[in-house]
């Protein structure tokens, strides 16, 4: 398949009996809907369709162009939490019980 700029991407669909994979045909074009970071997969409940099909979606993504002065850029709504953020709460939770201790200690 083709990506931004001709690069090539790979889109997995379950296969073998599984309910959820979409039915590609081939030579068949498609607007395609994927999730993922790197392995990029579409089901058959994504919003995935022939490109003959597609030309309201088509319409409000538009040229897919990005803006020029970076405004109304997309947010991230995956619901995943990035590695970072995640090494933050711990960090945060970590120095909690250390100050939960530290207090219990001196009590006793």
């Amino acid at each position: 398949m083709e990506g931004p700029e001709g690069a090539m991407l790979e889109v997995k669909s379950p296969v073998g009996g599984s309910a959820c994979g979409y039915p590609f045909k081939e030579g068949q074009e498609y607007l395609i809907y994927a999730s993922g970071r790197r392995d990029l997969e579409v089901s058959l409940c994504s919003e995935t369709k022939p490109l003959s099909k597609a030309d309201a979606d088509l319409a409000l993504l538009g040229n897919c162009k990005k803006p020029k002065d970076g405004g109304d850029a997309l947010n991230d709504t995956s619901g995943v939490v990035g590695p970072r953020a995640v090494v933050g709460m711990a960090g945060l939770a970590m120095a909690a019980s250390l100050l939960v201790m530290v207090r219990l200690l001196r009590r006793s």
